[in-house]
């Protein structure tokens, strides 16, 4: 799967950073030692370490990035709460290491995030922060794919409404429905991925609102049931409508479950 959804999802990677040579970057490079920051705008050392909580210049605009904007990996540990304090970054890059724990919720703060907010291929848990809603510039690669975030998907990821390609929150552990409010990115134009995940009951019928989605229409292996939205089925000569229905239970009744109040396949409602 990991191989597969390289392929799909992580095109949008190729270009990023791309534009930005110009700004003041935080250089959080690998590092085994605790060093202080105050009024430092590089940070360089050799080995796997956590991220320092003590912290640059406020008018840090990047987060995560080396040379030749090339992500800096073998980071370990949580992120801390004191990244929320960087409110002038505009991209953020910190995939591939092995970060653990929640998203903090502070990261709602980076209001002038607009192209890249990538924390895919860690190991973060817990939920999704309702609060990640609030950063309504993103208009590209808002990827928390390939984590351990479990929980439902917050009804306030659809004020993002500037998105327009790369929004992947698949192989985590999400469950429940997909929440209405997604049909408000109706700027998205390909590549909105939530396969590989233990989400269920039917698929709502706003996410027919994305009309301008043109390839990469991720649904599949999840629970999904029920009959194929007319609203999404009208589109699906714009992508590959296996992208939706394969590993689901599309024309399958759904269940109600007594248990959790949502619909899973089965027999009847």
């Amino acid at each position: 799967h990991r191989k597969l959804h390289h392929t799909r999802l992580g095109q949008g990677d190729k270009s990023y950073g791309q534009g930005m040579a110009a700004s003041k970057k935080l250089r959080m490079c690998m590092t085994s030692m605790a060093l202080p920051l105050a009024g430092a705008r590089t940070l360089m050392a050799a080995e796997a370490a956590t991220l320092p909580t003590t912290l640059p210049i406020t008018d840090t605009t990047a987060v995560g990035s080396g040379p030749g904007d090339s992500p800096q990996r073998g980071y370990t540990g949580t992120i801390p709460t004191e990244f929320g304090l960087l409110t002038k970054v505009t991209e953020w890059n910190l995939k591939q290491n092995a970060l653990t724990g929640a998203i903090p919720t502070q990261l709602g703060q980076l209001g002038q995030m607009t192209d890249s907010f990538n924390l895919h291929w860690n190991s973060l848990s817990s939920t999704i922060p309702t609060q990640l809603g609030q950063l309504v510039r993103m208009r590209s690669e808002f990827f928390i794919y390939e984590n351990s975030l479990s929980s439902t998907i917050p009804t306030q990821l659809g004020q993002l409404s500037q998105m327009s390609n790369n929004f992947g929150l698949d192989f985590n552990s999400l469950s429940s429905t997909i929440p209405t409010q997604l049909g408000h990115l109706g700027q998205m134009s390909s590549n909105l991925g939530l396969y590989s995940n233990s989400l269920s009951s039917t698929i709502p019928t706003q996410l027919g609102m994305l009309d301008q989605m043109t390839a990469g229409f991720y649904l599949n292996l999840n629970s999904f049931c029920g009959d194929l939205p007319t609203e999404l089925a009208s589109l699906t000569g714009n992508f590959d409508v296996q992208e939706v229905i394969d590993g689901n239970f599309i024309g399958s009744p759904c269940l109600r479950s007594s248990s959790t109040g949502g619909n899973t396949p089965g027999e009847s409602n």
